[in-house]
């Protein structure tokens, strides 16, 4: 009974564990979104002169 409740607790992620996964996402996405806006924002800034 205690070894299988061991084992749940580590198959799920601990909150911990879910925060750095959930920070760690949103900042991929954050360097994901500035690369494509720089990159629209240098061709915006080319296609002007």
């Amino acid at each position: 009974s205690h070894l299988a409740q061991e084992k749940d607790s580590i198959l799920n992620l601990s909150p911990i564990h879910k925060k750095w996964k959930t920070i760690l996402e949103a900042w991929l996405w954050m360097r994901i979104w500035m690369r494509y806006r720089h990159i629209s924002h240098s061709n915006r800034y080319v296609l002007k002169y």
